[in-house]
């Protein structure tokens, strides 16, 4: 109250000063422009002034408003559209989890421009058209999702790599997972990927070599990478390399029962029963496996009495083993020791409950032997049970 009264006070002074100066002396302005003269007093010219001032402002103001007016409508159409497309983003999406391929490409490409995110579109219009069997299609959408967003390149290149190994398409994925693996971020869903693909392809030198890099990729638990590797291991000795894979077998891998077996095989398969024998002897005196003892009583050694001398040794500590005890049996054939042979036979049917192979070996044994009763009743008991149909009459 107090400042309005003083202003109030300052303005009657300032008012009263400023009438006693007009009447005092109006004095003169004079303005002259290309033959026109104007004429009047100093105050009504300062009017004038101060008006064409304030209109001057007046207009100023009105425009700003205008230009202000325009952006804010600008901006309410530009939030109306950016809702829009964010709704149709989400029933995009929901589409596709549907299933309905082609209404979520659709709903999804035509939101695209005006979100705030169109790579999520992208991505997702590039599956559905993967679904839809499109493939050209799909890497159109994933080219642009790389366009519009290019923090969104991982994203979509990780996309690509899981179509293309759904549909097969394994040497493509490949080659875009070799490239992700050499940028960075490192991602341990790559690593992952490159084992499928080099496994689904068959490429099992680059497996084995690509392996200790793996080891050092987090999330990538050593069972699978253990598993993966002897694995590819084994498919390079069963192929055309043979004994040259078995001869680079990392010293950790090469007690593994399953190489050690795939190795013994390709020596039988080259006619070196010697060497496969040695092997898996040396290989159950390390580490025990009823695999091996099974194949090791399939291998014809050229010094059957050395190999009957290891299957004993085995036996004392391990006398009631179904497997071995086979073994034993059929090296026991192989050193015609038909007496021992059917002993080893006989307890090994008594520990395997009447295992069908064990039954025909000894079967097969008792028939030589001219015990044709039981040889043959043993025969039958290893095929199954026959129809009963007629039989011709016995001669004599």
């Amino acid at each position: 109250m107090k400042r309005a009264a003083l202003l109030g006070i300052a303005a009657i002074v300032l008012g009263g000063l400023l009438g006693v100066l007009m009447m005092r002396d109006p004095g003169y302005v004079l303005a002259a422009y290309d033959g026109n003269v104007v004429e009047t007093s100093l105050w009504f010219g300062l009017f004038i002034l101060l008006g064409a001032y304030a209109g001057l402002r007046l207009l100023l103001f009105a425009a700003v408003r205008l230009v202000q007016g325009k952006g804010l409508f600008h901006a309410w159409r530009h939030n109306r559209r950016s809702q829009a497309a964010a709704r149709q983003t989400a029933q995009g999406l929901l589409l596709l989890e549907q299933g309905d391929w082609m209404q979520a490409k659709n709903v999804l490409a035509g939101a695209a421009e005006n979100v705030a995110t169109p790579a999520v579109n992208f991505l997702g219009a590039a599956q559905a058209a993967h679904e839809l069997g499109d493939a050209e299609e799909r890497d159109a959408f994933l080219m642009r999702a790389r366009q519009a967003e290019p923090a969104a390149k991982l994203s979509a290149a990780l996309l690509e790599t899981r179509l293309q190994m759904a549909a097969g398409e394994w040497r493509k994925a490949l080659e875009a997972l070799l490239q992700l693996r050499t940028e960075p971020p490192r991602n341990p869903l790559v690593a992952r990927r490159l084992l499928q693909c080099h496994e689904a392809l068959g490429n099992w030198p680059a497996l084995t070599g690509l392996i200790p890099a793996l080891r050092k990729v987090k999330d990538l638990d050593d069972e699978t990478l253990d598993a993966s590797e002897r694995r590819a291991w084994r498919r390079r000795i069963e192929g055309a390399e043979g004994l040259d894979a078995w001869g680079q077998v990392p010293r950790k891998l090469r007690r593994s029962p399953d190489l050690v077996e795939a190795a013994a095989l390709k020596m039988l398969a080259a006619d070196d029963a010697g060497a496969a024998e040695a092997l898996l002897r040396d290989a159950l005196g390390r580490k025990w496996s009823g695999a091996l003892v099974a194949l090791y009583g399939c291998v014809r050694s050229p010094k059957p009495d050395k190999q009957m001398a290891a299957v004993q040794g085995w036996l004392r500590r391990r006398p009631d083993d179904g497997e071995l005890l086979l073994a034993a049996g059929r090296v026991a054939l192989m050193n015609a020791d038909w007496a021992k042979a059917r002993e080893f036979l006989e307890a090994s049917l008594r520990v395997t409950d009447a295992d069908p192979t064990i039954q025909a070996e000894l079967g097969g044994l008792l028939l030589a032997l001219g015990e044709t009763r039981r040889g043959g009743e043993l025969m039958r008991q290893a095929v199954g049970d026959l129809p009963d149909l007629p039989m011709p009459a016995r001669a004599g």
